[in-house]
């Protein structure tokens, strides 16, 4: 667990505090006697457990004097997991309110506060007494853990930091796990008793033959009727198509009258069939002479509608070239040079509108520009004067000097974001790497019970027969030996312990990283900067605002004098313009437009564009009945044509119709003639068509009655397809009898193969069961927790001496077994021992302190991330107090944990990188970090 922050409000004698540990790692936390100084541990304690050590469970103790609630938010990581706690409580309510959150959101929505201290204790995973023993050591009790009531108090500390007390659970497991087992091995027993069978398969197999056999008999008589059942078929349609074909011949003899008859037509119009077109042209001249008579008289009609319209025309085109009395042309060319001259006229008077506006625009122009001017040469006249003030040899030996300046914090400006991005992308390794740590430490944690079971199996290689075993201290027999399986993860291991040492140098490299920025900072590089530039930027400001203005003013001059230039084209353009409007004024006066027409020369414009036009109506319209006459003429003399022709081509018709009448008199019915003759190839076609079927018919009755003839079976198919239908019903009842055997002898060899497998199951169920009693037999005592706790003991006596020798203790520690319980001891210089119970004072509180940051190296528990010492200092005399700041300060660049020390003594307090300074006004706590 490490803090990150926390907030306080109502708590003790902080009314209102906030700490942010994020950027702490060793740091004291310093004031006078009752600043409340504690109280922030204890704060921190009661986030955690809702209990603290001074007043345990009663909350309602703890709220501030005055205040009618108090609350603690609480931030702190786990594995680089953030989590948030939120406790409140308000004097008017019995419960206290609690909130658990993580970035995810509320882990618990339950409202119960037992229910949410379970998830707590999930989450920190360390109990309430072994944290205040361990991680936060509130006054009097940091010595609580070398100097415990009873040995076995160290070593459940111990065994629970270092996560072997999960040894219970695994005997459980062991014991849940062979219940399981021999209830699948009864499972087993079960089905193969369930599998035997009592039949013969030899004898099943022999009845198979032989329904085999008899099938085969019934396929082959099955096989003949089917034969006999075609013949029968075939009978009995060749019986039906003779039927048809004599049902058909009847009908043919039904049509011989009508064929008769076509025969005779076809005898009697084969004597005509010469006369055939000439036939067709005297119908076809008959036709054409009706048709030409009903022309003509259309003809006539249209020629004299025609002739009428000729004359209406005619009669309305004199009525308009009676309305003029001249030229019609000439008056239309003297309206258009009008036109002409006023649009000319009218165009000038808008360019002279124009260029007047244009000419007041410019003088508007001219009279701001002559102002920007003044204004300009007077900032020169200003600039000139401060210039006067200063050598121009200084000024530039100041210039070249902060540049060069310059320059160097520049480059201090590119190694500061440089050393920025780099630290950014080691956090971002480091990040990496912690993740990889953390997957790898859960790997671990998953893989306990087999790194137990396989190190249990290799202590029992070590042991002959007859020794007592370490473990359960019973007396271990050779016969027990079994093959080690599993593997000790020592490869695991060690790529944790390498990702640790990474970790530990990409801290480093990150932390000199930051020494480089804050060196850099404090050169001030951005303030220096910035104020170079200004000075700079203002000493080079002269010389560039007067080359600015003094360009200002040429561009000016020389704008006012094209400004000039253009307002005097402007008036001669307009002189000219006028002069032009009135020579056309002078020109249509002559064309007979009076001056009053000349003031609104665009009215004039189009009562003369009327006129016009309404001339040029007329003209359109007498152009018009011109064409329509002449039009009318073509006609007229085009009908007058066909009449003509119609009347000689029916004078023609006539004759030749006369030639064909003599020709034709001996055929009476000529138009049924002329038909008869068209269909001749039908009557023909129909009555080839007729004898061809006849004899057909006739022809496949006699072949039908040949092949009925030849066919000897005599049984109908109704009686044949009886007997296949009783055969197959036998049939389908030996396949049915031989499927059943079939199915009972591949049921007889798949539960043989059933029972082998079974068999080998319950062999591998009988080996697992072995193992997980003789598992649970092995972890009945805690004498596994003892060996264990014994190894890691040693382990933090290791590490415990370490951190004595930093801070130049006389003593050393070691282990010494007493009555069967390890007890801690210590060395002077000359191997004198006594117990560390014997210790003064200030001799404990070194003792515990290296004891404490002993903790996390020997046990590897990733929750000692963070270590709190209240008080305990005062028992130290000066020369040891040194020793132990000066330890403590050498831990700030070698140790990767939190260690926060409550003191009152400021000797030792400014041993420390950082401080949190805790002070009293008026009965409050304030808090102000240094």
């Amino acid at each position: 667990m490490r803090p990150i922050s926390l907030e306080i409000e109502g708590f003790l004698s902080h009314k209102k505090t906030f700490i942010d540990f994020s950027q702490l790692s060793l740091f004291a936390i310093t004031g006078p006697t009752g600043a409340g100084k504690s109280s922030i541990i204890e704060a921190i304690i009661y986030a955690l457990y809702g209990k603290g050590p001074r007043f345990g469970k009663q909350s309602s103790e703890y709220i501030s004097k005055g205040s009618e609630h108090f609350k603690i938010v609480f931030n702190f990581s786990i594995k680089n997991q953030v989590y948030t706690i939120e406790r409140t409580k308000n004097l008017s309510s019995k419960n206290t309110t609690v909130f658990i959150k993580s970035k995810s959101g509320l882990i618990s929505k339950n409202d119960k506060v037992t229910a949410q201290q379970e998830e707590i204790d999930k989450i920190i995973n360390i109990d309430y007494d072994t944290f205040i023993k361990t991680i936060i050591l509130p006054q009097g009790e940091f010595e609580k853990f070398i100097k415990p009531t009873k040995p076995k108090e160290r070593r459940d500390i111990i065994i629970k930091l270092s996560g072997f007390d999960k040894i219970e659970n695994i005997k459980e497991l062991a014991h849940e796990k062979a219940t399981k087992t021999e209830t699948e091995i009864k499972k087993v027993n079960s089905k193969l008793e369930l599998l035997k069978t009592h039949d013969n398969i030899e004898e099943l197999e022999k009845e198979l033959e032989y329904y085999k056999n008899e099938l085969k008999k019934i396929n082959n008589e099955l096989e003949d009727l089917r034969q006999r059942e075609k013949e029968a078929e075939k009978k009995e349609k060749l019986q039906n198509e003779l039927a048809e074909n004599e049902k058909k011949l009847i009908s043919l003899n039904d049509k011989k009258p009508k064929m008769e008859k076509f025969k005779e037509k076809v005898i009697f119009l084969e004597k005509y069939i010469g006369l055939k077109s000439d036939l067709e042209r005297y119908q076809k001249i008959e036709k054409e002479k009706e048709d030409i008579k009903n022309n003509l008289s259309k003809k006539h009609n249209e020629l004299s509608l025609a002739e009428k319209e000729y004359q209406d025309i005619k009669k309305e085109l004199d009525e308009i070239l009676g309305k003029y009395d001249e030229d019609m042309n000439k008056k239309l060319e003297k309206y258009h040079r009008i036109i002409s001259t006023l649009e000319k006229a009218i165009t000038i008077e808008d360019d002279l509108k124009k260029k007047q506006s244009s000419k007041e625009e410019q003088e508007k122009i001219l009279s701001k520009k002559i102002e920007e001017l003044k204004k300009t040469e007077q900032y020169i006249k200003n600039i000139e004067q401060e210039i006067r003030l200063y050598s121009q040899e200084e000024i530039i030996k100041r210039i070249n000097t902060l540049e060069k300046e310059l320059e160097r914090l520049e480059k201090n400006n590119n190694e500061y974001i440089k050393l920025q991005t780099s630290i950014k992308e080691l956090e971002k390794e480091l990040s990496i790497k912690q993740s990889k740590l953390q997957e790898l430490q859960q790997v671990l944690e998953n893989s306990k019970e087999t790194i137990i079971s396989y190190h249990a199996q290799v202590i029992k290689t070590l042991l002959k027969d007859q020794d007592v075993c370490p473990i359960c201290n019973g007396i271990y027999h050779k016969s027990h030996e079994e093959t080690i399986s599993g593997n000790g993860s020592d490869e695991l291991f060690k790529q944790i312990e390498e990702l640790k040492h990474q970790i530990e140098n990409k801290k480093n490299e990150i932390n000199l990283k930051k020494e480089q920025l804050k060196n850099l900072e404090e050169d001030g590089i951005l303030s220096k900067n910035n104020t170079i530039k200004y000075d700079l930027e203002m000493l080079k400001k002269y010389g560039k605002d007067y080359n600015e203005q003094n360009n200002k003013k040429t561009e000016y001059e020389n704008e006012i004098r094209l400004i000039n230039e253009r307002i005097k084209n402007l008036e001669n353009d307009i002189n000219e313009n006028n002069d032009k409007l009135d020579s056309l004024e002078e020109e249509l006066i002559e064309y007979g437009v009076t001056e009053d027409y000349l003031k609104n020369k665009s009215q004039t414009k189009s009562k003369v564009e009327n006129k016009k036009n309404k001339i040029q109506q007329d003209m359109n319209e007498i152009n018009e009945k011109h064409k329509k006459l002449n039009d009318y003429k073509i006609k007229i003399t085009k009908l007058e044509e066909n009449i003509r022709n119609m009347d000689q081509n029916y004078q023609k018709l006539s004759q030749e119709f006369q030639e064909l009448s003599k020709k034709l008199e001996a055929i009476e019915d000529k138009e049924n003639t002329l038909k008869d003759l068209e269909n001749l190839q039908y009557y023909r076609s129909e009555y080839e068509k007729y004898e061809k079927e006849f004899e057909k018919t006739f022809n496949k009755i006699t072949d039908i009655k040949e092949q009925l003839a030849n066919i000897k079976e005599r049984a109908s198919i109704q009686e044949i397809q009886e007997n296949i239908l009783q055969l197959e019903k036998v049939q389908a009842e030996k396949n049915r009898q031989i499927g059943s055997l079939e199915q009972r002898i591949n049921t007889i060899k798949e539960n043989e193969k059933q029972i082998k497998d079974l068999e080998n199951t319950k062999k591998d169920l009988d080996e697992k069961l072995k193992i997980y009693k003789l598992l649970e037999s092995d972890l009945r005592s805690d004498n596994l927790q003892m060996y264990i706790s014994k190894k890691i003991m040693a382990n933090l006596v290791y590490f415990a001496n370490i951190y004595a020798q930093k801070m130049d203790f006389p003593y050393s520690f070691k282990i010494i077994e007493e009555d069967n319980e390890d007890e801690i001891f210590i060395l002077d210089s000359f191997e004198n021992k006594r117990p560390i119970k014997s210790l003064s004072g200030g001799e404990t509180f070194i003792s515990s302190l290296c004891f404490a940051l002993a903790l996390r190296d020997s046990v590897g528990a990733d929750m000692i991330e963070s270590l709190f010492i209240d008080e305990g200092f005062g028992t130290l005399d000066k020369e040891t107090l040194e020793k132990v700041g000066n330890a403590l300060e050498s831990l700030n660049q070698n140790i990767d944990k939190m260690i926060g020390v409550i003191t009152h003594i400021e000797e030792l307090a400014q041993k420390f990188p950082n401080r949190i300074n805790v002070s009293k006004s008026q009965g409050n706590s304030k808090v102000e970090i240094l």
